[in-house]
């Protein structure tokens, strides 16, 4: 017969202590001071991240899934941090959810709501989808977009975002702006029927509203064309999912 030794009993007590206080099944016990901690690391880290990256607006620091590694959001996106070293990528659980992408889809949907008046958007449809999109119409990828929302239930709100590397898309932009048909002339821009010599008409009330358009992305942190929010999911560029989320 085996003799049990006092290192073995004192195992055996453990793990009894240890399963009768339910971690066995998987929850832990409550620690009331751990939010309290949090927050103080939350604060610190970001005070930390203010003084080095003084050219990244740091908006919210809060802890991360991961214990010591703090979710950092700035502008338009995520990154993780323990104040010292900073990681870039996503976190993903075992079940294969992207715990960043949720986060970033709630994080722009909050701040979608805050910086777009949608009265500014071009309204075109009035379907069940809706759609809230950034879009520069010389652009080759907005276009391949626009041909993967053809047919889709959807009630769009259209915000220009002319880049600087195409010539014509303020201008363009103005002009549908100030259209009496808006949706057709936008249309025909996207189809490239505005591209080259046609003539743009210009308006006052035009150039007012797209610079309320680009004020609106610059404060979302749009920094490329297309991007979409769908039903409050972003989709960026001429993505093929864009056809399946508008059905």
């Amino acid at each position: 017969m085996k003799r049990i030794t006092g290192p073995m009993l004192l195992s055996a007590l453990l793990a009894v202590s240890v399963c009768a206080s339910d971690i066995c099944s998987g929850e832990a016990l409550p620690d009331p001071a751990a939010g309290r901690r949090d927050a103080a690391g939350a604060k610190q880290v970001k005070e930390m991240l203010e003084a080095r990256l003084r050219n990244t607006r740091i908006d919210a620091v809060k802890p991360s899934v991961i214990p010591g590694l703090y979710e950092v959001r700035a502008g338009g996106n995520i990154f993780y941090s323990d104040g010292e070293y900073l990681l870039f990528g996503h976190i993903f659980d075992t079940g294969g959810r992207d715990l960043t992408q949720e986060a970033i889809d709630d994080m722009t949907a909050e701040r979608l709501k805050s910086v777009t008046d949608l009265g500014d958007a071009l309204k075109i449809g009035n379907g069940r989808h809706e759609v809230i999109e950034f879009t520069d119409p010389e652009c080759p990828f907005c276009r391949r977009a626009e041909a993967l929302l053809e047919g889709g239930d959807v009630t769009r709100y259209i915000f220009f975002y002319p880049l600087p590397m195409h010539r014509r898309a303020k201008p363009m932009s103005v002009h549908i702006l100030c259209s009496e048909n808006p949706e057709a002339e936008y249309a025909a821009a996207m189809r490239g029927g505005l591209d080259g010599g046609a003539d743009l008409k210009s308006c006052r009330e035009g150039e007012e509203r797209l610079g309320r358009m680009v004020k609106a992305a610059r404060r979302l942190g749009v920094s490329g064309t297309p991007l979409f929010f769908i039903d409050g999911k972003r989709v960026s560029g001429a993505d093929p999912v864009l056809k399946e989320l508008v059905r």
